[in-house]
């Protein structure tokens, strides 16, 4: 029978005659026995890039999916057709923030939710800049070429009054992250690093592929949670590991005061930054958030 406590492990050998021995093993002195930094170390210090890097690609997936577009504006009294575009009529002459001789000029942040009202007279849009009007939070919205053709955001109009939606997205991340490192952490300590490490990668790919068939930006959030604590829990494990796998005893060559443990810990965030870089790359093909992150869910 094993005993845990903290760092030390009361191990109870019984015999066939009946008597009790014990013994103490302390994790420390564990990991003095692990040995050198040899082939098995080096084979495992190099797999558990593997999670690192799949936990730094769901951190960037909603910087695209959930992308807020830089132009855009609302259906105006002059838009009579059923489809209109943010070009259509000079901005200067639509939105107070870009016509300069208005006290609320500010071309580095426009505000195109407030417009001046419209008319058409003899077959011309006439812009009142006596009077400003705002966009309602149903209005009908287009918006401008940006770097991708279809995000949460531009599909569920996330703009103007429904914009704070967007940073809310990323505060479910966090409160993905902040249960992903307890309870992952809690769970490796119950039945073991390398079975928390598979369902925390499964939990990161699965929740941010079923985000992909969620139907509006509220039900998005929800699997984001799931998504985010596999994503840190995948992390928190491969730093885990790689400190626990590599021992204490042998040091760094030509650094005699860092140990391989030390520096295999250390090292775990370049995985984490190198899977940051591969949404992006995925986004330069893909323009729409759903084919885009089913992508890069699958290739968690």
């Amino acid at each position: 029978a094993v005993v845990s406590t903290q760092s030390t492990w009361e191990v109870r050998v019984f015999h066939s005659s009946g008597s009790i021995r014990t013994q103490v093993m302390d994790y420390d002195k564990i990991l003095l026995e692990l040995g050198r930094f040899g082939r098995w170390q080096q084979r495992n210090a190099i797999l558990l890039w593997i999670p690192a890097i799949a936990s730094g690609m769901n951190i960037l997936i909603a910087s695209f999916s959930v992308m807020e577009p830089g132009e855009y504006r609302c259906r105006n009294a002059c838009d009579l057709g059923k489809e209109f575009q943010f070009d259509d009529f000079n901005s200067s002459l639509m939105f107070p923030s870009m016509d300069q001789g208005d006290a609320e000029y500010d071309p580095d942040k426009p505000d195109y939710c407030n417009y001046y009202a419209s008319s058409m007279v003899d077959g011309q849009c006439v812009f009142d800049n006596t009077s400003i009007l705002s966009c309602a939070r149903n209005a009908e919205f287009t918006y401008a070429d940006f770097e991708m053709d279809v995000t949460v955001a531009t599909k569920n109009n996330l703009v103007c009054k429904s914009s704070w939606w967007i940073p809310m997205v990323d505060t479910m991340m966090m409160v993905g992250l902040l249960l992903g490192s307890f309870i992952f952490g809690v769970m490796s300590d119950k039945i073991g690093r390398r079975h928390t490490l598979v369902i925390a990668v499964i939990c990161c790919s699965v929740g941010n592929l079923i985000g992909v068939g969620m139907p509006n930006h509220w039900s998005y959030t929800i699997p984001r949670i799931l998504g985010s604590a596999g994503g840190e829990g995948a992390f928190v494990l491969a730093f885990t590991m790689s400190l626990e796998y590599s021992g204490v005893r042998e040091h760094v060559p030509c650094l005699p005061w860092v140990t391989w443990s030390t520096l295999l810990a250390n090292m775990i965030g370049t995985p984490f930054a190198i899977g940051e870089t591969i949404p992006v790359f995925f986004a330069l093909g893909l323009k729409n958030w759903k084919t885009f992150q089913a992508a890069v869910s699958a290739t968690m």
